[in-house]
């Protein structure tokens, strides 16, 4: 069923067809053919296969290691809000890995992630605020974000809402 959608055009169906190519499930594994049919759903503009792709090319699983071709992938999908790319497109930003070194690109990046709810953004995100890493040093906004991300259970999160706002006197 897969195929048969894949061929007809269905970018779903061509993710599927690829992830179960890509595992060898139901199908005898081939990267080969998991490659083809992946970046026929890139082509289509599905985010969850820019962002496979992405971590191929970022992994160098399958293709050569090519970190900007990595950024250039997780950036499109996280326009598209795909939140794992958001949070793999801002480390790149964050690191200068497969882009330039940009804080505030990857503070925009995070936010579009902790905004959704991914822990490891919001405390990313409180970091940049409490040392002014491509954003206006705000130790409010630090205690926010370390606060929400150790309401999830990040404890290190909850930990450094807790000191921050002592020291600070931040409510």
């Amino acid at each position: 069923m897969f195929k048969a959608g894949a061929e007809r055009g269905d970018r779903v169906a061509q993710y599927d067809l690829a992830m179960l190519y890509w595992r060898g499930e139901g199908v005898p594994r081939n990267r080969e053919l998991a490659l083809k049919w992946l970046q026929k759903a890139v082509d289509a503009q599905l985010s969850s296969a820019q962002f496979v792709l992405g971590q191929v090319y970022e992994s160098g699983d399958g293709l050569p290691r090519d970190l900007q071709q990595a950024t250039r992938l997780f950036e499109a999908a996280a326009r598209q809000g795909h939140r794992d790319a958001q949070v793999s497109v801002a480390t790149q930003y964050y690191l200068g890995r497969g882009a330039p070194q940009d804080y505030g690109r990857a503070a925009r990046w995070y936010r579009a992630a902790a905004e959704q709810g991914d822990v490891g953004a919001q405390y990313l995100l409180a970091s940049q605020y409490e040392h002014g890493l491509g954003l206006k040093e705000d130790w409010r906004e630090a205690v926010r974000w370390y606060a929400l991300a150790g309401q999830q259970g990040d404890q290190a999160g909850l930990l450094k809402a807790r000191a921050l706002a002592a020291e600070h006197g931040v409510r």
